[in-house]
């Protein structure tokens, strides 16, 4: 006798089998727990046929889990249980595949997000000019405790000048008309 196995924790159908014959009662077929005489209906991609136990009936269920899925608000993977749908879980099968990838509805497709990028490019550029202080700063600490000392060499002292310059260079960049897409960076100072 044919018996169709099914999951415990989601009930939907796992494989066929044949029930074996109780070895006391003739004509009688041992049916082993989750497990049904009833067969699955057919389905097709994106379906699972599901056990319901309490009616003794098969159900078809949309079935994403085999699709990738990505969450149209924050453009990251999203993980898929049997019954959801992309809309419900506002989701697209479309990879994204640009940097700072926003949905766009009415294309129906990933666009770049302007303001994620801009946000992103002004952080980078920001984190580059603290770096590029925190470097100068330390190339003066020193020279100009020659110059205050009174103990600095002509070199030492054209050398505090370029430094200072510089960095006086490199606090002007965000005032530049093409700040921070386009930044012309000061020279650093031999």
């Amino acid at each position: 006798m044919d018996i169709y196995n099914y999951s415990a924790s989601t009930g939907e159908f796992i494989s066929h089998d044949v029930a074996d014959e109780s070895p006391l009662e003739p004509g009688v077929y041992l049916i082993p727990a989750l497990a049904t005489t009833i067969k699955p209906p057919e389905t097709t991609e994106n379906e699972a046929a599901v056990f319901d136990k309490e009616n003794q009936s098969w159900n078809v269920v949309l079935d994403y889990r085999g699709t990738s899925l990505w969450d149209k608000l924050s453009a990251s993977k999203v993980t898929v249980l049997l019954g959801q749908t992309p809309d419900e879980l506002n989701a697209t099968p479309v990879v994204p595949t640009i940097d700072y990838p926003t949905w766009d509805d009415g294309s129906s497709a990933w666009v770049t997000d302007a303001a994620a990028q801009l946000s992103a490019v002004t952080s980078a550029a920001n984190a580059e000019i603290e770096n590029l202080l925190t470097t100068a700063t330390t190339k003066i600490a020193p020279l100009q405790d020659a110059v205050d000392l009174g103990i600095a060499t002509t070199e030492e002292t054209a050398s505090l000048t370029a430094w200072k310059t510089y960095r006086v260079a490199v606090n002007r960049v965000p005032t530049q008309s093409g700040y921070p897409t386009t930044i012309d960076w000061p020279p650093v100072p031999e």
